[in-house]
């Protein structure tokens, strides 16, 4: 079972941050967060790590460890080490030097794919952050192949990186990165560094050991269930049971919750627990009253299947890619199959971890009245 993250854990004064030029310029404040810091070696040496942060997606532990920072959240798909996957092959480092983490809510980390929105759906984590990333370990890999040229005092253009080290083509001498990178962080990138041929490729299209797999399997592994806050609540929500309904009336607030707020087509029981919460739900469940429209005796499954096939049949439909001509395919079939299948519709809700919604703000003893507070909202994304 993991372990629960405090809000001091989180808290800002307590982050480490790094300040350095971003890939393309600009500046980026980069951090690390407690308990997912890799296990200092140095702890056994006493010798202090010193993690240089290369660009937006890049730190490099004099320690040799290199951390990869990820702009989607991995919900299982694997979007952590598949995109640290990216940045690797082009880094030119060894997989099992690296590591992986969710990287903070910034446009820095912004998905392309959504418009540079810090979104993960739609399988759009590898598609929309692939070229960015290749050009992120690209630009780290030059930079750090011309802090080993300026060390030697000698032309980049007979230096190469392998392995997480920099190699001289004459002398055969290597610098690694982890004593390269405080000087690399100080260099301009590159516009448009060399990207690698996909026929040299290392890493991508090749079977690699996930990364998040054995946090998740000794439980080490942190999830958005596992935060606490301050004066955290949690909310139970009672759906109006017709679509188009609202709430018109609420009953008093039941033994065990805090708060009951009016959502419009839904109702939400707060409480300082999920076993509460969910109490109190149960217990005014009944008592709600709502407007429900004449029509919503009319919507039901069938109905909204009906719906749905004369949509396909006579509607017109939305074109989001185009390949070659199906009509034509179709015309010179020798076999055409005309299939139809359907499912039925499902609450996303079902799918998702519960969430901590913001601390309700307290009541100041002078003025009676609720302060201004900077809420917060801790939502896990769906497992």
């Amino acid at each position: 079972m993991s372990s629960q993250i405090r809000a001091s854990d989180f808290s800002p004064s307590r982050r480490h941050f790094i300040v350095s030029t971003a890939a393309g310029g600009g500046l980026l404040l980069g951090f690390g967060l407690p308990l997912l810091s890799r296990p200092a070696t140095a702890a056994a040496t006493n010798t202090p790590v010193v993690s240089s942060t290369i660009n937006t997606w890049i730190q490099i532990g004099s320690d040799e460890s290199i951390t990869i920072l990820v702009g989607s959240s991995d919900m299982g798909q694997g979007a952590l080490s598949g995109l640290a996957q990216i940045v690797a092959e082009e880094l030119m480092v060894d997989w099992s030097t690296v590591k992986a983490i969710e990287a903070p809510a910034s446009p820095l980390y912004g998905n392309p794919a959504f418009g540079g929105g810090q979104v993960t759906g739609g399988s759009n984590s590898v598609r929309g952050y692939y070229d960015a990333l290749r050009t992120a370990g690209a630009a780290a890999r030059e930079m750090l192949i011309t802090a080993a040229a300026n060390s030697w005092g000698i032309s980049a253009s007979v230096c190469s990186a392998t392995n997480g080290t920099v190699v001289r083509s004459d002398t055969k001498q290597t610098l690694s990165y982890g004593i390269l990178a405080q000087s690399a962080a100080t260099l301009p990138p590159p516009a448009n560094p060399p990207l690698t041929s996909p026929g040299n490729f290392r890493l991508l299209g090749k079977p690699v050991p996930r990364l998040d797999l054995p946090q998740k399997v000794n439980g080490s592994a942190v999830y958005g269930i596992d935060v606490v806050v301050p004066g955290m609540v949690y909310a139970a929500i009672v759906h109006c049971p017709s679509i188009g309904g609202t709430c018109t009336a609420l009953p008093q607030t039941p033994q065990g919750a805090s708060a009951v707020v009016n959502l419009g087509n839904a109702v939400a029981v707060v409480a300082d627990s999920t076993w509460n919460a969910f109490q109190a739900a149960n217990a005014m469940r009944g008592n709600i009253q709502w407007n429900v429209p004449a029509s919503a005796a009319a919507i039901n499954s069938a109905q909204i299947f009906l719906q749905a096939q004369q949509l396909v049949q006579h509607g017109t439909a939305l074109v989001a890619e185009t390949q070659g001509n199906v009509s034509a395919a179709l015309a010179v079939a020798a076999k055409v199959l005309d299939l139809t299948y359907d499912a039925p519709t499902l609450p996303m809700p079902r799918w998702r971890s519960l969430t901590a919604p913001p601390a309700l703000p307290q009541r100041t003893a002078k003025s009676g009245r609720s302060p201004r507070c900077n809420r917060q909202h801790w939502e896990p994304p769906r497992q």
